[in-house]
């Protein structure tokens, strides 16, 4: 009889419980971004891949654009006018933004060491980079990424536009 009733209130709970589908992290995207990165206001058109690789071609300010940066394992390259070279994050603020932002969508997408909350269909996940505790927030229908925050670089950005490849 005790087996009985404690299989029944098994039964029970799972009927009455409701688990909301977690969405996939998309790891190959492209976006619009709107980019906070210390004082600098940029506007840039994103993309990442899957292997993550993250492309940024800033649209503005002007004065960098057509300027494009491509982080992959840490190593980042600039291409500016038909002119590509490597470029040491410490000396090129653009691409350190970039390498941040990169180490935060694969830390988040590996899930390492990775706080989740959901509230209202926002889903946010909190971890570390090199630079500090990142957030990273996700629209629960959708699984677009919606913005991402690096306190420790003084690195925000809006993701618009948000398409999965």
């Amino acid at each position: 009889m005790t087996a009985f009733m404690m299989m029944f209130a098994a039964g029970c709970e799972k009927q009455g419980s409701e688990t909301t589908a977690v969405p996939e992290k998309p790891k190959a995207f492209s976006a619009d971004a709107e980019i906070t990165y210390g004082e600098l206001y940029m506007t840039a058109q994103m993309v990442c891949t899957a292997e993550n690789e993250i492309r940024i071609n800033i649209l503005t300010p002007e004065i960098f654009s057509p300027l494009e940066i491509v982080c992959k394992n840490g190593e980042c390259t600039a291409a500016y006018d038909g002119i590509s070279f490597s470029v040491e994050t410490d000396r090129f603020p653009q691409a350190e933004l970039v390498k941040v932002a990169a180490q935060a969508l694969a830390y988040a997408n590996a899930g390492v060491e990775l706080k989740k909350s959901e509230k209202d269909g926002i889903i946010s996940y909190q971890g570390s980079t090199d630079r500090g505790v990142f957030i990273l927030t996700q629209d629960a229908e959708t699984s677009a990424w919606l913005d991402l925050s690096v306190e420790g670089a003084q690195l925000h950005v809006v993701f618009k536009k948000f398409k999965k490849l």
